[in-house]
């Protein structure tokens, strides 16, 4: 599969100081670094010796890992399999495992930590996984539209929640994380559990899809009266993006322009969506992470007060700039 080995190909500078990379999935949660690797949500291990790839998986799974990206072999044949790798350096992704799995990994060959390397490839994506989110993006904004357009006074915020939810089943999508439904005061909360309250007239949504496992996320809030300085804000830290701008630059940007109001701004500015809803970069004043080409973000300055406003899009870096996939 020639989407594999473009991913491949982005580990093939770990020849010079590893035999190979290993990654296990052995939970129920698919790992996204071994998904990454395979597009094979089962139990299984994948190795690659920066060669050829290899899947072991169990008698259950055969039939559905051979529609993966890799050879597929049954897992009794890794044990004589792993005996080659005795005195040989394996990178495995150490976050990626529980403590039990990598200490029982680690018992069998030298292990070292790739963990990062893994994360920086993730981080640029390629031309397949940026149709994927900028299908699952063209979907929320439809959900969204919706949304907004059924929001009635009479409901609860768990009331809206369900409508969301359901009209993700009606266009046969996945949710990629639990919709938040916050009004009034509960926008206060970044992370707000939608309960038994009844909407005001400032109403917070922020909700995703999945497109063949790649996530969206975006946030909209209506009749907000801060949505004025979140605007402008946006404006003025999208008029600097582009590749090599620092991620932390970005965010100072934010708190510049939102003034007075950012001591209710808690959150960081954004992160990177893919696999997962939340990896790099981080968009923070803290990170140390710099745009790249065809990374995938989320841009989210909010004011965490009642009444409050979070506005979130999702973007990918261009060569010159950014393309925004939410408006």
């Amino acid at each position: 599969m020639r989407e594999q080995k473009i991913r491949l190909k982005k580990f093939d500078h770990l020849a010079d100081r590893l035999n190979g990379v290993l990654l296990a999935n052995f939970e129920v949660e698919t790992n996204p670094d071994f998904l990454y690797l395979t597009n094979f949500s089962g139990y299984g291990i994948f190795y690659y010796d920066f060669s050829s790839p290899a899947l072991f998986v169990p008698d259950i799974d055969l039939s559905r890992a051979r529609k993966s990206w890799t050879n597929v072999e049954p897992y009794k044949n890794y044990e004589s399999f792993v005996k080659k790798l005795k005195r040989k350096k394996i990178g495995v992704s150490k976050t990626a495992l529980s403590a039990a799995d990598f200490s029982r990994l680690s018992r069998r060959f030298r292990t070292v930590d790739v963990s990062k390397d893994i994360a920086a490839a993730r981080s640029v994506k390629t031309p397949y996984e940026i149709s994927r989110i900028t299908r699952a993006c063209a979907l929320t904004r439809r959900i969204m539209d919706y949304s907004i357009k059924n929001i009635s006074r009479k409901m609860t915020e768990i009331e809206l929640k369900a409508i969301i939810e359901k009209r993700m089943l009606d266009m046969n999508v996945e949710r990629s994380f639990p919709t938040i439904v916050a009004t009034g005061k509960n926008i206060t909360e970044p992370h707000h559990t939608p309960g038994k309250t009844k909407l005001d007239e400032t109403t917070l949504i922020d909700m995703g899809v999945k497109v063949e496992s790649y996530c969206s996320d975006m946030t909209r809030t209506v009749n907000s009266e801060y949505e004025e300085p979140i605007e402008r804000t946006l404006e003025e830290v999208y008029a600097i993006i582009k590749p090599g701008v620092k991620a932390a630059d970005l965010h100072k940007k934010a708190n510049d322009s939102l003034g007075a109001l950012k001591k209710h701004f808690i959150t960081s500015l954004g992160h990177g969506i893919g696999l997962e809803i939340h990896e790099n970069p981080v968009i923070s004043l803290n990170s140390k992470d710099i745009l790249k080409e065809s990374m995938t973000v989320t841009i989210e300055p909010g004011v965490y007060m009642k009444n409050g406003i979070r506005t979130e899009d999702d973007i990918v870096i261009t060569r010159s700039g950014f393309r925004n996939l939410t408006r």
